[in-house]
């Protein structure tokens, strides 16, 4: 939900009567109308459906039937909804001879961007950072323990945090 109000200049004559607001983007085009508050204000109140851009377009009317015009653009950007993150390959298990455990995967997100990535190898006790290429692939790699699990966080610019986990790890016996 957005609260946007506009401020007009006093007219000395008439006084602010009302304005509509036009909003355009991915749920298509839609105006809303609002009465004048407080002499020199018109608020609107918009709810959004789905992330993405969105221009907003207004246009104020005094009591006399002036009209200001419809303003140029104000872009806006909504973002709800935290990264995509995927792994793309997970080991089941280990042996005792492995030396370390390679865990890939990806994150994304279309709206705002990933703003910050970390990963956890002990339940979230702890966190490193997780560098992303540009594409959006991480690796890790780990020295493997029982029931071990990868724990993948991301923030996108907007601050909506995905989490996910991987399935434990399985120690299986070296001669199999």
């Amino acid at each position: 939900q957005v609260h946007a109000c506009v401020n007009g200049a006093k007219d000395q004559h008439s006084g602010l009567k009302s304005g509509y607001l036009r909003i355009t983007g991915h749920e298509g085009e839609r105006k809303l109308t609002s009465g004048a508050q407080g002499g020199n204000q018109v608020c609107f109140d918009a709810s959004f459906s789905t992330d993405g851009s969105y221009s907003l377009y207004y246009e104020l009317e005094d009591k006399a039937g002036n009209k200001t015009g419809e303003s140029a653009p104000v872009v806006i950007t909504i973002d709800a909804i935290g990264p995509e993150i995927h792994f793309t390959s997970v080991p089941a298990s280990f042996k005792n001879r492995d030396k370390s455990v390679t865990y890939t995967g990806s994150g994304s997100d279309s709206v705002t961007g990933i703003g910050s990535a970390r990963y956890s190898i002990d339940g979230g006790e702890t966190w490193e950072d997780l560098e992303l290429a540009e594409d959006g692939i991480f690796t890790i790699t780990a020295a493997p323990y029982e029931r071990m699990t990868i724990r993948v966080s991301m923030t996108d610019k907007a601050g909506n945090e995905t989490l996910i986990e991987s399935a434990p790890l399985v120690k299986v016996s070296d001669a199999s």
